[in-house]
């Protein structure tokens, strides 16, 4: 897994923990990527692996 996966699934579970609604702007932005589009991106490949339900 690269490093910019394991950073968004650490702030996604993060989100989630703290029972925060996970928007992907919200997402992008703590994760420093340049737009929601790419967090849906890295998200969609987390789901294919299986890391995010």
């Amino acid at each position: 897994m690269t490093q910019r996966r394991q950073q968004v699934l650490s702030v996604y579970a993060d989100m989630i923990a703290s029972g925060q609604e996970v928007r992907l702007a919200e997402l992008a932005r703590r994760c420093g990527l340049w737009g929601y589009s790419d967090a849906r991106r890295v998200l969609d490949d987390l789901k294919r692996m299986g890391a995010v339900g």
